[in-house]
C-alpha cells in the first residue's frame, strides 16, 4: 500500500474532526460549551476546530476530548491511519455489546448492497459513511471484548 501524502492526510484529519464535532453535537448533545465545561478547553479553541478552514486540535487537546466524545466519533479523527480509540472500562468483555453493533452493521451493509438502494449493489459515499460510523463502534467495543 502506498501512503497518501502528507496534506492529503492531514486534510482527511481535519475532515474528520469537524466530523467527529458536528455529530458529537448533533447525535450526542456535546456542544463547543458543554465540550467546555467538561474538558477546561477554551469554547473558541474549540470553535476553531470547526470554521473553514479549520484549526488542528494539539494532541493533549485531542486526549481531552476523547474523555467526553463517544470512541466511535474520536476515532474518526484517527481513521486516516487505520487505528481506532477505544475505552477500557468496566463493561470490557460485552458481548452483549459487540453483538448489538455488529447486528447494525450488518443490517446497514444488507440495505447499502440492496438492488433499490441509493448505489444499487455498489456502496455509494452516503452509505460508506454510514458503515464507517458503525464500525467504528463495533471495533471499539470488541476491542474492549477481546
Amino acid at each position: 500500500m502506498i501512503l497518501r501524502d502528507r496534506d492529503g492526510t492531514k486534510q482527511d484529519v481535519l475532515s474528520n474532526q469537524e466530523r467527529m464535532l458536528r455529530l458529537a453535537e448533533r447525535d450526542h448533545g456535546l456542544t463547543a460549551k458543554v465540550i467546555a465545561a467538561e474538558t477546561g478547553i477554551p469554547v473558541p479553541t474549540i470553535q476553531s476546530w470547526r470554521r473553514s478552514p479549520p484549526v488542528a486540535m494539539a494532541l493533549a487537546d485531542f486526549v481531552l476530548v476523547c474523555r467526553v466524545i463517544p470512541d466511535s466519533l474520536t476515532s474518526l479523527c484517527t481513521e486516516p491511519s487505520g487505528k481506532h480509540v477505544g475505552t477500557n472500562g468496566p463493561e470490557e468483555g460485552d458481548l452483549d455489546a459487540v453483538a448489538s453493533h455488529a447486528g447494525d452493521f450488518a443490517h446497514e451493509y444488507q440495505k447499502a448492497r440492496h438492488p433499490a438502494s441509493p448505489g444499487g449493489v455498489a456502496i455509494v459515499p452516503q452509505e460508506a459513511a454510514k458503515l464507517h460510523e458503525i464500525r467504528g463502534g463495533l471495533v471499539a467495543v470488541a476491542r474492549r471484548a477481546a
